[in-house]
């Protein structure tokens, strides 16, 4: 299965973050994007906004996942 992991979902990295997982359910519908981000908030409205996808949450990213994303401020 693919999964691919995604750090940083504040105010830049949430609006890659939707696209990027809207493109994987679309080419492979059994990929798994798993997020994280600091913010208990960032995460939790990420996660309300794209409950139509196969999400997880995971502060041991790079142990789970075969790509990783990383954005910074």
């Amino acid at each position: 299965m693919l999964r691919v992991g995604f750090i940083g979902i504040g105010n830049m990295g949430k609006g890659m973050a939707v696209n990027l997982g809207r493109k994987l359910k679309r080419s492979h519908p059994q990929a798994e994007l798993i997020v994280y981000d600091p913010s208990t908030a960032c995460m939790t409205s990420f996660l309300k906004k794209m409950s139509s996808l196969k999400l997880s949450t995971a502060d041991s990213i790079p142990i789970k996942v075969s790509s990783i994303v990383v954005l910074s401020n």
